[in-house]
């Protein structure tokens, strides 16, 4: 049974932990109850797992005919390096907690990057990286409509349901080619709240 803590922050600021990933929200009085308004997810970090999942060696993420591979954005760092806007640190990873690197690595620039360099090879990166470009925008981009805000909140769901129904039909395992349990979750749990 998953089991919830709370912690208040300064103001009238509250934060959900759900086993390593924060939702925050502020405690507002209606009529004579004091509650929790709609918890917002901390995106910095959820943005940080996205990232983080092309670097685990342990996984090689499936996506229909192609690989989502590290080592792709590796080979544009070196042929594209100021197209790209990547940095060294952000391929040659050091520091897995960097958002910067994170939030570079979703830009559109790189996939029009990977596009340059092989269309084929790199159909399912590219993929990966819209995904999560979706979910910087629907969180981060503060000129959306509500509109454009909620097809970008349930565009990695669905993508990410489909995508795991995919794996279990191809009989792969998801502890090898799927993201994590954890961050497959957070995201879900992300963008329907």
């Amino acid at each position: 049974m998953q089991t919830y803590s709370t912690k208040k922050l300064p103001g009238n600021s509250i934060s959900l932990n759900y086993e390593g990933f924060d939702f925050g929200g502020e405690i507002k009085r209606v009529d004579t109850h004091f509650t929790a308004t709609v918890m917002q997810p901390d995106w910095k970090h959820l943005i940080k797992k996205w990232r983080n999942q092309l670097l685990n060696t342990r996984k090689i993420l499936v996506m229909g005919d192609t690989v989502v591979l590290v080592e792709y954005l590796m080979e544009i760092y070196e042929a594209f390096k100021l197209e790209s806007g990547l940095w060294k640190s952000d391929v040659f990873v050091r520091e897995k907690q960097n958002v910067e690197a994170a939030i570079r690595i979703l830009q559109p620039k790189v996939n029009a990057c990977l596009t340059k360099s092989n269309e084929v090879l790199t159909k399912g990166l590219r993929v990966y990286l819209s995904i999560g470009f979706s979910l910087l925008r629907c969180f981060s981009d503060k000129s959306l409509t509500s509109r454009e805000r909620a097809r970008l909140a349930w565009q990695p769901v669905i993508f990410l349901r489909l995508w795991k129904k995919w794996i279990l039909f191809q009989q792969y395992d998801t502890d090898k080619h799927f993201i994590s349990d954890q961050t497959y979750t957070d995201t879900i749990l992300a963008d329907i709240l």
